[in-house]
Order: C-alpha cells, then structure tokens, then sequence
C-alpha cells in the first residue's frame, strides 16, 4: 500500500470475532450519535464535532502504537504530501475566510487520520469483518427512517412549508443519503449472509421505503448502481439479483400504494418526478443543478490554479446562495483546491496503484476477496452519487467513507500479501 508498514503480519488480527462485532456496534452508536446531536444543523456543530473525532483518531492510533501497529510514510509519498499541504494552505488564504474554511478543513485531516487508523487495525487480519459493519450501519438507521415515515404520515400537502428538512436532519437530502448508507449495508449483508438473509432483505427494504417517499432520486439510482455491481461480481449472483429486485419492487409498491389510497400520503419518488417535469413549471429534472455548475466553472476559472479554500462555494457567492456545495464533488474540488490541488491528488493516487503493483494488479486485488468486491461496489457508488450529490462534503457520509475507504485498503494490503511471490512456500516445499 501507499503506507510502509512496520511490525508483523497478524500483530494486528483480532483474537476472537466477538471483538469485531463490538467495534462496528461502537462505530454504530457513535454514528447514531453523530447523526442525533449533529445532522439537525451539520455546519454550526461542526467544530464540535472535529474535536470529537479528533480525539477517537488520536487515541485509536496511540492505542495501536502501544500494541505495535506502526506505519511509515514513504519519501515519494511524503513529497508529495507536504506538496498537497503547501498547495491546500495557499487555497485556505486565497479565500479570504480563513476561519470559516478551517472547521471543514480540520475534517478532512481528521477523517484522513480515521481511515488511516481504520487501516492500520485491519491489515494484518485475516479477514475484514465487512458484514459487522454492515449489520450496525443497517440496523442504526431502522429508528430515523422510522420517525421519517412517521412524519410523513401526519404530515400534508405541502410537506416543507419550513424549509426542505425532515427530523433529525436539517435537509432531505442529507436523510436520503443516510438511507443510501443503509441500503448498500442491507444489500451486501443479502449477499453475504446465509442465517440472516430475510432480515437483511428487511432492513434493505426499510431503507428503500425511506428514500423513496421522501423522493431521494440521487439515492436510489446509487443503490441500484451498488446492486447491479454486487449482482455482477459476488459468487451469489442470482440470488443477490432476485433479492435485491425483490427489494426494490416491494418497497416502490408499498410507498406507490399508500399514497395513492390516501393512507399516506408522501412527497415520494414517482410524484417528485412528476411535478420536476418543465410542462408542471417544476426546475426541471436536474433540480436546477446544471446551472449551478456552470456558475461554479465560472468560479473555477477565474481561480484556476489554487481555488477558494475548504468552503469555496460559500466564499465565491456564486450560484444559489440556499446551497453550500455544488452538488458534484469534481467541481466542488476544484474550486476548493484548483488544478494544482486535484493534481496533486492524482498523482498520489496514481503512485498508490503503482505500489499496488500497477492498474491491472490493482484491479485483480480489488476482486480477489468477497469482502473487497462489495466494498469496492459500495465506494464505486458513492462516487456516482458525489456527481450529483454533497456526500463528501456532509460530515455523516464522509465518516462512512473514510471507513469504506480504510477497510478496502487493508483489504487490498491483506490479498497483496497473501499472493505475493515472497508469501507462498517453494513448489519444493510443503504448505
């Protein structure tokens, strides 16, 4: 991996299962708790919660130096690293707003610790404990999207006369991209688990209902994207497929049904579609996101090079002042770090494939495991989802990624080592 490591192999298994299953029910009660005390008003809270999570890093990383997990930073990397620095603090004074963009900032670096830290825990293990994880995201969101729907029902036409937010979020957005967190849990867990299928079936149509009354198009359509890769790559092809297609036919019933009989009425997926339409006077079908991006390349290139900092779209004052985001995450990076930034960036990840051992043997390591295909699955929709959504600006999904992101490169470290030349005994010798 792009990290040296130091130590050996399988200092940093765990001993027993039950002590994974402990880590993702910790990780689900501090993402319920996040989501409780935090996604009601995420931008003023977020200084609160980077201390927070700057100590669970700090102290997860001196706990695994106690226990004799360490990493290095290779020089090349490391170059590039401080380049990448140099290059984000040039953007922080180029905006202007220096304390505003620092929370957000802070963010980033902190997560970046996480997914460090998330790697440094797995890498040495046998197996990364994915289904754990999978059952704690799926299970903390049953209590949201259930008073969600409760809202729901006791509400009416129009739905957000305050303002587009739903409890415990402060836009529907941001609960359409908890319930797409849920779903992609449910539907790798359908494809995992033998015992537990129909819960996990059940759970995955939870989630479903719940994007798609409150008409979350850029959730759902990520979902299925998650679904058709994991039909396509998991050895369950068919079941994965049926189940999944299963889901999404009950779930769309369901919400369809109780609108129209007027049990519950929903602002859900199919009369969102509707009423976007240009003949009903709607903003159209893309939610007026396409203007929204052409006054961000406005911004982009009248601040090529280095961008406008952490909180660029806020600085600018472009586009629609309602927003904080450009709703893509290309764009928004642009204008936050500019050409010299993103460069930077890619380069880094070009030189992690490298260490990989080139594209093809990346690609190969991405589908060797079970547990690297659905996780590889899971990443390749959320950054569908990134190109019309804010998921790697909203602290809640930034967690979930910084995870995501942590268990594969440990999971591509674990295959790496297992099918390395230097890892498997001589023809001569026995196993």
């Amino acid at each position: 991996m792009i990290l040296s490591e130091s130590g050996q192999a399988g200092a940093g298994g765990t001993a027993k299962p039950w002590i994974d299953w402990l880590t993702a029910g910790a990780f689900g009660m501090a993402t319920y708790q996040v989501t409780l005390r935090y996604s009601h008003s995420p931008n003023r809270t977020l200084g609160t919660l980077d201390w927070w999570l700057a100590c669970f890093a700090v102290a997860l990383l001196l706990a695994q130096r106690f226990r004799g997990l360490r990493f290095t930073v290779p020089r090349d990397v490391l170059f590039l690293l401080l380049a990448l620095s140099a290059s984000i603090a040039v953007s922080t004074i180029a905006s202007g707003d220096i304390l505003d963009s620092l929370p957000r900032l802070a963010m980033y670096g902190v997560l970046s610790l996480v997914a460090v830290a998330t790697y440094v825990e797995y890498r040495d293990t046998s197996r990364i404990p994915l289904q754990a994880y999978c059952w704690a995201i799926a299970m903390v969101h049953v209590p949201f999207v259930a008073e969600v729907l409760l809202w729901v029902h006791h509400s009416s036409l129009p739905f957000y006369p305050q303002g587009v937010r739903v409890p415990n979020f402060s836009h529907v957005r941001q609960f359409g991209e908890a319930g797409f967190l849920a779903a992609v849990s449910g539907c790798v867990l359908m494809a995992f688990s033998r015992w537990w299928i129909w819960l996990s079936w059940s759970l995955t149509c939870l989630a479903l209902a719940g994007i798609m009354a409150v008409g979350s198009r850029g959730a759902l359509l990520s979902w299925i994207i998650c679904a058709v890769l994991l039909s396509r790559f998991c050895p369950q092809r068919l079941s994965v497929a049926t189940l999944a297609f299963a889901a999404f036919l009950v779930s769309a019933a369901t919400v369809a049904s109780l609108h129209v009989s007027g049990v519950m009425p929903s602002p859900n997926i199919f009369f969102r579609i509707q009423s976007l339409g240009a003949d009903s006077g709607g903003p159209g079908f893309d939610s007026g996101r396409l203007q929204i991006w052409l006054d961000s390349l406005e911004v982009i290139a009248a601040h090529p090079l280095f961008g406008l900092g952490a909180e660029a779209y806020r600085v600018s004052g472009c586009c629609d002042r309602t927003l904080r985001q450009s709703h893509n995450f290309p764009v928004q990076m642009l204008m936050q770090i500019g050409v010299v930034g993103c460069s930077l960036l890619v380069m880094l990840a070009w030189l992690a494939v490298r260490k990989l051992g080139g594209l093809r043997r990346t690609v190969g390591l991405m589908l060797g495991t079970e547990e690297n295909r659905a996780l590889a699955a899971i990443i390749a929709a959320y950054l569908f989802y990134c190109l019309i959504d804010g998921l790697l600006y909203h602290p809640l999904p930034l967690i979930h990624f910084a995870l995501f992101c942590g268990l594969l490169a440990a999971g591509l470290r674990q295959h790496m080592h297992f099918t390395s030349p230097v890892s498997r005994p001589p023809a001569h010798q026995k196993p």
